[in-house]
């Protein structure tokens, strides 16, 4: 889960489950297949991060996830810029920060999204948490509505350390473009790439009037 940092920048640990970026996200590199079902769809989300010591953060971010472990995600500032991407599948992840034009690449193991989202568990584990396709995981917390439904998620929230990522949808929008161009662990085209353990926290943009659960 995306971790605050207890500073009045409110700063974080990057980066969670946030949203799709299309085309403008696609890069070359290893591919995954074109498997989403027909009439696949994505979320938008009002999200809000909460801290130990109070701080919260709201945010709208977009999400597209598909079994067994591809996620597609994109935490958006109150203009709609793209502030973060996360893109993993195929066992890889990559972190994208595009006003900085860098991508941290590795491996989506536990280590991995440990140090990215701030929980003990793998990519796999979490795109089944999303979909409502896996049991719990052991020390984390987390709750998803409707539960047994598969599909995105109406409402989630998931807990680790004292920080929590509460997610709520707002509506569903068609996916216009191939899937075979996201899912895959890899940064767009034409940024630096460096490993997943040089990523240090990033700010998250500043809150948007309602971007966020109550």
């Amino acid at each position: 889960m995306i971790r605050l940092a207890r500073s009045r920048s409110a700063r974080v640990g990057v980066c969670v489950l946030a949203g799709l970026a299309l085309a403008a996200c696609a890069g070359p590199g290893r591919r995954a297949p074109d498997t989403a079902p027909a009439g696949a769809r994505m979320g938008v989300y009002r999200s809000r991060i909460e801290a130990p010591g109070g701080e919260a953060k709201r945010f709208k971010l977009l999400l597209y996830a598909e079994l067994p472990d591809r996620v597609h995600a994109e935490i958006l500032s109150p203009v709609g810029t793209t502030e973060v991407i996360l893109d993993g599948g195929g066992g890889r992840i990559a972190v994208t920060l595009p006003r900085e034009r860098v991508a941290y690449v590795g491996t989506g193991d536990r280590t991995a999204l440990e140090q990215v989202l701030g929980l003990s568990l793998t990519l796999e584990q979490l795109v089944q948490a999303l979909l409502g396709a896996g049991s719990s995981v052991e020390g984390l917390a987390y709750v998803r509505e409707p539960p047994g439904t598969p599909g995105l998620p109406r409402e989630f929230e998931i807990e680790s350390a004292g920080n929590r990522l509460r997610m709520r949808l707002e509506r569903t929008a068609p996916l216009r473009v191939s899937t075979a161009e996201f899912g895959n662990g890899e940064p767009p085209a034409g940024v630096e790439q460096r490993p997943l353990e040089a990523l240090r926290d990033v700010a998250l943009p500043e809150d948007a009037a309602g971007g966020g659960p109550s």
